[in-house]
């Protein structure tokens, strides 16, 4: 028994007898029978003003890491770069980012220039225009990104933090992604973005796809889902 969002279903599909729950946790098939029927319940946001007051406190809270802590996490992005500098080198431009939290008085940038990479610790105030990409996040998200397996997919899947692009061209390159490779718990170098071609090789066969139309698009290439206004 196929599930889904019933009115989306109902949309696409006003004929079809499949029958669509907008389930919850908890909620039970067994034998294409409902055994447990759970459903999901829109949210009232001043309901949960009222029941989960501490909770929300406490979710609007974060700690500022002070200087030292920020150059401990600042030699773990330096060790990452260190395992991964062929893979970051494939990328042929040059690029600076800044790494902020909500409340610190410190900041981490990493810098690529030619095929050399450098990762300091500044002080604020910070001129964010000096910057191709600011990420900015709270210190319990960052410092398990490069310490747990999964901690960076809190970035890089969920809503961990926000990303602001200094222009269209550095959102279109998807430069953002090259902070995915400094801010996860590396154990060795991926694999190059060339595959086991050269990079003229790869250039040419993108170049023809991207004439006829094959561009590759995934969910993490901002043109497949950015709107600009313009």
């Amino acid at each position: 028994m196929p599930v889904g969002r019933p009115m989306s279903l109902k949309k696409t599909n006003p004929g079809s007898e499949t029958q669509a729950v907008d389930l919850a946790p908890g909620f039970c098939i067994d034998g294409g029978k409902i055994i447990n029927e759970i459903l999901f319940e829109p949210i009232s946001n001043e309901a949960l003003r009222v029941e989960r007051p501490r909770a929300i406190k406490a979710a609007n809270q974060s700690s500022c890491p002070d200087r030292g802590q920020m150059e401990e996490f600042a030699r773990l992005v330096q060790r990452n770069v260190d395992i991964c500098i062929d893979f970051l080198r494939e990328r042929r431009r040059d690029y600076r980012f800044l790494l902020t939290l909500k409340g610190a008085e410190a900041a981490i940038e990493t810098e690529k220039t030619g095929d050399g990479f450098g990762v300091i610790v500044v002080d604020a105030p910070f001129d964010e225009d000096r910057y191709d990409t600011v990420f900015t996040t709270r210190f319990s998200y960052l410092r398990r990104a490069p310490t747990t397996q999964y901690g960076h997919e809190g970035i890089f899947v969920g809503s961990g933090g926000i990303f602001t692009s200094r222009d269209r061209a550095t959102a279109d390159q998807n430069l953002y992604r090259e902070l995915w490779v400094l801010l996860q718990n590396v154990k060795e170098a991926p694999h190059s973005r060339y595959g086991d071609q050269p990079k003229w090789l790869f250039d040419l066969k993108t170049g023809i796809k991207a004439l006829l139309g094959r561009k590759l698009r995934t969910l993490y290439d901002l043109g497949s889902w950015i709107v600009y206004k313009d």
